[in-house]
């Protein structure tokens, strides 16, 4: 994976929990079984958190107002590792 694509897992456990919240807010009062609500929730919350977690990575300033740093290159050149190891 690229530096670039880093920061969405960081994200993607930032907005998952608020995500299952907001869509089992609606989902539970529905008048059907459990295994329903659950099939309805899991893929939804996935796509969902997913989606929001890849828009918010994209943003410029984000990652600074919600305190990730974005990983890029290492700069220290004694920390850095050689292709060959």
């Amino acid at each position: 994976m690229g530096a670039e694509g880093r920061g969405e897992p960081v994200w993607f456990l930032d907005v998952h929990q608020p995500v299952i919240l907001a869509i089992a807010f609606f989902v539970v009062g529905w008048d059907v079984g459990l295994w329903t609500k659950f099939v309805v929730l899991l893929p939804a919350a996935f796509v969902t958190s997913a989606a929001l977690a890849w828009a918010l990575s994209v943003v410029p300033g984000l990652s600074t107002l919600f305190g990730v740093k974005r990983q890029g290159r290492l700069s220290n050149p004694a920390v850095r590792r050689s292709s060959t190891e």
